[in-house]
């Protein structure tokens, strides 16, 4: 990877992380819901609500964490290269899903063993 790819791929990671704390539709929904008093009927509608901003805040956690690790990893001069074998991730894959951390080949087979051990 050149450094003209790594700086292009930290702008995209910031880009995202900047868009992803900026989205202040976003932001309103994981505010704390409301505690006002809830009539019966209204139970189960609130909630699915709260378990889907409950869901929406640890999505909204888990892809922060990642953009901020893959922003260490350039830092430390490991971007681009898979954790597991070392060999260096495509540019391309990092275009399109820039807070990965393994290469194609290794994804694979952490997904082939997944799978296999849900069949045991």
């Amino acid at each position: 990877m050149t450094r003209q790819d790594t700086v292009m791929l930290k702008h995209i990671i910031l880009s995202k992380l900047s868009d992803l704390v900026g989205d202040q539709r976003l932001r309103e929904k994981l505010a704390e819901p409301d505690e006002k008093p809830i009539e019966t009927i209204e139970r189960v509608h609130v909630e699915i609500e709260r378990n889907l901003v409950l869901s929406l805040r640890k999505r909204f956690d888990d892809h922060s964490r990642e953009l901020e690790e893959a922003l260490v990893r350039i830092n430390n001069n490991t971007y681009g290269r898979c954790l597991d074998c070392g060999k260096e991730i495509s540019v391309k894959r990092l275009m399109v899903q820039p807070t990965t951390w393994c290469c194609v080949n290794c994804q694979s087979a952490r997904e082939r063993d997944f799978y296999r051990q849900k069949e045991i």
